[in-house]
């Protein structure tokens, strides 16, 4: 997963860092093609909706979470190059990654949060879930592929 993250980041450049908090609000835009990075909460205190990291639309739209482990408020807008959208799209297709099974194998356990990478490309989806970054956040463990 840490994969796929350093390689869109390293194929976009935001057109401009921070430009100041945006407001917590409802998205209802079904695009063709768009990237979310998110976390879920399965726990048995978790409120159940997802915690935003990082929304990336077709247009170059980019909004991230200022926590870039948990998600959530406050959020950031930018801009990305539109064409480098398209290319990143262009390599996931020519890497075939949405048919890789293992990429959309689910990594982690009952009643835990993970982190959750969502690509659509049209008629193409790839779903990946792992509880990797959220576990070794502190610095305090390591996980594994057994845990």
């Amino acid at each position: 997963m840490r994969f796929l993250i350093m390689l869109f980041l390293s194929t976009i450049s935001v057109a401009s860092s921070a430009t100041g908090a945006v407001q917590s609000k409802s998205i209802q835009i079904r695009p063709t093609q768009d990237i979310s990075i998110y976390v879920v909460s399965d726990g048995l205190f978790s409120d159940g909706r997802p915690k935003a990291l990082v929304r990336i639309w077709p247009d170059g739209r980019i909004i991230w979470s200022r926590n870039g482990v948990s998600g959530g408020e406050p959020f950031f807008e930018g801009r990305a190059n539109p064409q480098k959208m398209e290319e990143f799209f262009h390599l996931l297709q020519s890497e075939q990654v949405y048919s890789k099974k293992n990429l959309s194998r689910s990594y982690y356990g009952p009643d835990s949060s993970f982190t959750v990478i969502r690509i659509n490309d049209g008629n193409l989806h790839l779903k990946m879930e792992s509880w990797h970054e959220l576990s070794e956040a502190g610095g305090g463990g390591v996980a594994t592929s057994g845990g």
